[in-house]
């Protein structure tokens, strides 16, 4: 190893500036843009931002393109050149596997190929290193945002061609992993989605429940065809509905002390999650009389950011009047089947008619108890809710295996592109 200016790197690698190796342009914008836009198939490429996903490595096409006479009023750019964004993603590295032209909000890196390897270069350019320069630069600036100088600044650590193409070899091979995984997670919750629709309906009904004909009967009802032995009636009619209070000012309220009572925040769930099992700060006993208070087994909805999410609480505590709580519901619905009903595409289609001409998505106590809701034996909710979990526990199972490849992908980058692990 040697010590370098940036760092012990190994003997055979070298420092340099990026910009001493590489040509690197910004995008331009043939204005007014709407004059030069075409549908002709001889139209030439216009990427934007919008034409790439979170995760995505490459550009395959485009929503838009623009007439040949935009072309010497923007930057041309070529399949296989790299591409930044600006402003938007900060520096996150795209390859192009189309030709076309770029606005002003990328930075295009061309002709590098004599001192990098095209995939290296992608997850170099990826990395908390070079993230961590980006960051240095635009220390004191109220806007963080990318131009060439930024750019061609860079100080890298370099490797032989050679230990490039291995290095890039291995950090693709996990990335595989990772992408297979996402597919399959995708495909899973596809499938799910599908049941739920099936179960939750009615079209479909699980063995021993139900006619087991050929053509079980069906009756009209306002939710559309139910089964026969299902009835249609109002959430209200069967559950609890109150609305969450807060005392004020919360500061006032707020304790750590042992006695604390748990003060419920949307911030106390993460996407996805089914059940709140803890909460970031308590309020003093004194708080519940001018809150809601709520026990383990309750539900409880978001009556605006997340629109009608439901979760499950395995914690008592006191919600404040951003949440719905649904209470009493036992008698009539099993637990699990509530969850899955109550997050439901068909409830949702209910609170979107709710809300027809609102600006505002938000909901009330009123809108949830008029919600129309299948009602029908507890045996067969049971059932129901015991395979949309069983397929929950293997998305679930996926997702860590997910998680960890993508740590092993980390912690590979961070070895891999500073030398201190090597490939041979």
């Amino acid at each position: 190893m040697k010590q370098t200016e940036i760092g012990l790197i190994p003997d055979d690698w070298e420092v340099i500036k990026f910009g001493d190796k590489v040509d690197i342009f910004r995008g331009g914008s043939p204005r007014p843009i709407e004059r030069y836009i075409t549908t002709n198939a001889y139209g030439i490429n216009w990427i934007k931002i919008g034409d790439v996903r979170p995760n995505d490595k490459y550009i395959r096409q485009t929503e838009e393109k623009i007439i040949p006479e935009g072309k010497s009023r923007s930057r041309e750019v070529k399949k296989g050149d790299f591409i930044l964004s600006n402003s938007m993603s900060f520096g996150r590295p795209y390859i192009l596997n189309i030709d076309g032209c770029i606005h002003d909000g990328w930075l295009t890196i061309q002709n590098y190929s004599e001192s990098f390897d095209k995939e290296f270069l992608y997850y170099l350019l990826g990395s908390d290193e070079v993230f961590k320069q980006y960051v240095q630069m635009a220390a004191g600036s109220s806007v963080q945002n990318l131009n060439k100088e930024k750019v061609a600044d860079l100080q890298l650590k370099v490797p032989p061609l050679a230990e490039q193409q291995r290095i890039a070899k291995a950090l693709s091979d996990v990335d595989a992993l990772i992408s297979t995984t996402e597919k399959l997670i995708q495909k899973k919750k596809n499938i799910k989605q599908g049941t739920m629709q099936n179960l939750l309906t009615g079209k479909k009904r699980l063995p021993g429940f139900g006619s087991q004909t050929k053509s079980p009967a069906y009756k009209q009802t306002e939710l559309g065809l139910i089964p026969e032995d299902w009835e249609v009636k109002s959430l209200g009619d069967y559950v609890y509905i109150v609305r969450g209070g807060s005392p004020r000012p919360i500061q006032n309220y707020l304790t750590t002390n042992s006695d604390g009572i748990n003060w419920i925040k949307i911030g106390d769930v993460k996407p996805e999650d089914k059940y709140i099992v803890s909460t970031e700060e308590k309020i003093i006993p004194e708080g519940k009389s001018r809150s809601r208070e709520v026990r383990k087994g309750d539900f409880i909805l978001s009556n605006s950011m997340s629109f009608g999410r439901p979760y499950i609480l395995q914690i008592d505590g006191c919600i404040h009047d951003g949440w719905l709580a649904i209470q009493n519901y036992q008698e009539t619905f099993e637990s699990d089947f509530l969850y899955y009903l109550l997050g439901s595409d068909e409830i949702f289609k209910q609170y979107v008619e709710m809300a027809a001409g609102s600006s505002v998505q938000n909901l009330n106590k009123e809108k949830v108890a008029k919600l129309l809701v299948p009602i029908f034996d507890k045996k067969e909710q049971t059932a129901i809710a015991n395979v949309l979990s069983s397929m929950d526990k293997e998305i679930e199972t996926l997702n860590t295996k997910l998680e960890k490849y993508r740590n092993l992908k980390t912690a590979m980058m961070q070895q891999l592109l500073t030398g201190k692990i090597r490939l041979r």
